[in-house]
């Protein structure tokens, strides 16, 4: 992600806080002041078949911060189907 940012000229700050996923991304985006904030919708332990993961949705009903939740990284160019 850092060289992406680099490569488009946008700054990045890296965070690896200690404790509960979902509870230390609340907090964060409580605490900063975040314009949107970009998740994915599954991480890595996405079941077959689901629509949203356990800490998307969590954090996305613990903050006001507008948030954009990416479901495909397919190149647009790829996609098929309905957004």
């Amino acid at each position: 992600m850092k060289k992406k940012c680099e490569e488009s000229d946008l700054s990045f700050e890296a965070k690896m806080p200690e404790g509960k996923h979902f509870i230390k991304l609340a907090e964060d985006i409580q605490t900063s002041d975040y314009d949107l904030v970009i998740m994915g919708a599954l991480g890595m332990g996405a079941v077959k078949d689901s629509l949203l993961g356990s800490v998307c949705e969590r954090v996305v009903r613990r903050t006001q911060t507008d948030t954009l939740v990416v479901r495909n990284i397919e190149l647009i160019e790829e996609q098929t189907g309905n957004i």
